[in-house]
This record gives structure tokens, sequence and C-alpha cells, in this order.
């Protein structure tokens, strides 16, 4: 078994989760994918409900 410094074994593939799935989570995602690492977005409720992150910023 080969372990890199970062504590994860060579070959194993990283996992992100991204919780909201607006402009910054998305954004977010995105680079995590270029970065290479695998990618769950979570949205936290129903779109554009009031506690959703982004729904101050259009007001």
């Amino acid at each position: 078994m080969t372990v890199e410094r970062s504590g994860f074994q060579s070959g194993a593939r990283r996992h992100a989760v991204v919780i909201g799935a607006g402009a910054v989570g998305s954004a977010t995602a995105i680079e995590a994918l270029r970065a290479g690492l695998r990618v769950t977005v979570v949205p936290p409720g129903e779109p554009a409900a009031p506690q959703a992150t982004s729904s101050g910023h259009a007001r």
C-alpha cells in the first residue's frame, strides 16, 4: 500500500460535498471537478425558498 503525503492512498479519488447549488456553490463544484475531485452538490431545500442561501441576493 502506497500512501501519499496527504494521507490518501495513491490512486484514491477524493470527494467534495458542496452545500448549495447557487452561483457560488456551482462555481465551487466546477473548480473542484477541474481539480480532479469527485463532487456531490446538495441543494439545501426548495429552489428560491426563503431559507436558500442566495434568496437575499436578488432583492
